[in-house]
């Protein structure tokens, strides 16, 4: 399971899921904890989508409405919250989707049926800019068009094997929930209607794979010693969404760094040669700045490399990355 900044980081969707009741009787806060916007800096979240039916000028009207998924209010373009926020347009150059692949994503989440990681942003031009636009970095399509019962997860394989059964060996997340990181031992995709049995054996597959993110429906429940995640929905990623490191709208928000990885202990230091790792200014920052708390004294062991003038960085479809040549 590929991990985000929140916790995984959701058909006839819209509906459904705006009245999920939360797992295990967990209460769902209508506005963010201090603890939940100290650990989403970014403010991406996991959102479904509905057309906007009314007629007038666009980009007022014809857009999308948006909504959170597990949660029962978003935060809007103007800093308020609520049930779904307006936006004037979906960027959509972060997934870098081919033209085909695009409109049937389009046509999914138009459905209501995709589930997008995103933000809400101003739009860029001053007339519009109280109209916001939801920047994807993400995106996730159903594999059956099974209505949706319990909330979405975030399952994945945490790495732990046992030599008895039950094994608590997944990692399970409500998206968009902080406070909601569990451990499950079996999921159970028996209550997906349609869902064929090669699609199972991927789906598996997938949600052993660090690489990949698999979003569940469902309900998580205690059986015995171990704990059942019973599925009724599923969704694979359509492209591989923007880490949170890179994610930027602006070339002046990216940067090329020597620290090519964060240290939490002197036991991963390493020794930082020519600058490769291309991230947000704020990653390179931080970076540095464990590095350093960690790492002063085994620097002085390090050689000093003699590096070439670095290329130019920049902003690439809301991806830190080295400029193209122009």
């Amino acid at each position: 399971m590929k991990r985000f900044g929140t916790p995984l980081f959701s058909a006839i969707l819209v509906s459904t899921l705006a009245a999920c009741a939360p797992v295990d009787g967990e209460v769902d806060e209508a506005l963010d904890s201090v603890d939940e916007v100290a650990s989403n800096p970014l403010n991406l979240a996991f959102v479904t989508l509905r057309p906007d039916l009314r007629r007038c000028i666009s980009p007022l009207c014809g857009g999308y409405w948006v909504r959170r998924v597990n949660r029962t209010t978003m935060r809007c373009v103007d800093g308020s919250y609520a049930a779904e926020c307006y936006v004037g347009r979906v960027d959509w150059t972060g997934l870098n989707l081919d033209e085909r692949a695009l409109a049937d994503l389009q046509t999914l989440a138009a459905q209501g049926r995709a589930i997008l990681r995103g933000r809400i942003d101003p739009l860029a031009d001053p007339m519009w800019s109280q109209t916001g636009e939801l920047i994807a970095v993400g995106a996730w399509q159903p594999v059956t068009r099974a209505p949706v019962t319990g909330q979405v997860w975030d399952i994945g394989d945490n790495g732990v094997r046992c030599v008895t059964a039950p094994c608590l060996s997944l990692s399970a997340a409500r998206v968009n929930v902080v406070t909601s990181a569990t451990t499950a031992s079996s999921l159970d995709l028996s209550g997906v209607p349609g869902l064929a049995a090669r699609d199972a054996t991927r789906l598996r597959a997938a949600v052993g794979d660090a690489t990949q993110t698999v979003l569940f429906a469902g309900t998580l429940s205690t059986v015995g010693r171990g704990r059942v995640m019973r599925a009724t929905q599923a969704w694979t990623q359509v492209s591989q969404p923007i880490a949170e490191a890179t994610f930027c709208t602006a070339d002046a928000q990216c940067a090329n760094t020597v620290y090519t990885r964060d240290v939490a202990s002197t036991a991963d230091c390493f020794c930082p040669f020519c600058p490769t790792a291309v991230v947000t200014t704020a990653t390179a920052t931080a970076r540095e700045r464990s590095f350093r708390r960690y790492c002063s004294t085994f620097r002085e062991s390090c050689p000093v490399p003699r590096c070439a003038a670095p290329p130019a960085v920049g902003c690439v479809n809301h991806a830190c990355a080295f400029a193209p040549l122009r």
